[in-house]
Parts: C-alpha cells; sequence; structure tokens
C-alpha cells in the first residue's frame, strides 16, 4: 500500500511540474505573438530607447491592454527575453500568418 500512495504522490508531483513548465511555455508564447503581431519591436519609443530600462519600461507600457490574456504577470526577465527574439524569428512569425 506504502509504494502505491509513493507512486501516486510522485506521479502527481511530476504532472504538477509539466503542467507548470506548460503553461510558462504558453505564456512566454503568448508574449512573442503580441510582441510581433503589434510589432512594438518597430515602435519609436523602443528604437529610441535611451537604455535597456527604458526600452523595458516601454514594452511593459505597452503590454498593459493585453495583461487579461496572459497567465501570470509580466516580469523583466519575460522582457528581457522578448528582446532577445532573433530577427529571423520575427519574419518567420509574420510570414506564416
Amino acid at each position: 500500500m506504502y509504494d502505491i500512495l509513493s507512486y501516486e504522490f510522485l506521479f502527481r508531483q511530476e504532472l504538477s511540474i509539466q503542467k507548470e513548465e506548460l503553461l510558462e511555455s504558453l505564456h512566454f508564447a503568448s508574449l512573442e505573438k503580441i510582441f510581433i503581431e503589434e510589432r512594438i519591436y518597430k515602435d519609436e519609443e523602443f528604437e529610441q530607447a535611451k537604455d535597456i530600462d527604458e526600452a523595458c519600461q516601454h514594452i511593459n507600457k505597452r503590454l498593459i491592454p493585453f495583461h487579461p490574456q496572459l497567465i501570470r504577470e509580466v516580469t523583466k526577465d519575460d522582457i528581457l527575453r522578448l528582446m532577445e527574439i532573433k530577427m529571423g524569428r520575427i519574419l518567420k512569425f509574420n510570414s506564416d500568418k
């Protein structure tokens, strides 16, 4: 009986971890889609930002209307990850529309 309970506990933990990983992937895919479709990377404020913090603030401000669609709050790490998207990825995304 102990083995079954132990297995069930481990199985539930593994499922919980997988769920969190999938939600994180979905969250970032949603952010990426918004960032590209809304062409945030082309905003003059973004392109003319004096430093990385100003660029992050601009992206965060532009994402505010989309917060209800997102799984969780947008973090600075999320924004920094968006800024790492390679142009080839953006071009492929736009051609797949």
